[in-house]
């Protein structure tokens, strides 16, 4: 994970993109996907839950749309399920479209009613 994390800082340098601060980085990451799209991957607090509840909310600046192009089931709906009955941790995904300059910073994470993390 620190090399995925350095590199990931390194790629974001180079190419201008701030990374917002978070006090989430137990349930929270920010990545990219195949080299060019910028992602947020959040993991559930625990595994074993028979049903689970997101609500994320980020805030942006200078976009008057949403760069938040999805939330989906990671890696995908079908794995997700298989990850979860394995005994394994709940995770989403959040792809980010048209950033130029700054991420999206997450500023709240409940999972099933529960606040994880708030900015």
């Amino acid at each position: 994970m620190l090399c995925g994390l350095a590199l990931l800082l390194l790629l974001l340098s180079v190419y201008g993109i701030v990374l917002p601060e978070h006090n989430c980085s137990e349930y929270f990451t920010y990545g990219l996907e195949d080299g060019k799209t910028y992602i947020g991957l959040f993991t559930a607090p625990k595994a074993g839950l028979s049903s689970i509840s997101w609500n994320v909310s980020f805030v942006w600046q200078g976009l008057a749309v949403s760069p938040i192009a999805s939330l989906q089931h990671y890696p995908s709906t079908m794995e997700a399920v298989q990850n979860i009955n394995g005994g394994r941790r709940a995770q989403l995904i959040a792809r980010f479209t048209n950033i130029s300059e700054e991420l999206p910073r997450l500023v709240d994470l409940q999972v099933n009613g529960e606040t994880l993390c708030s900015n």
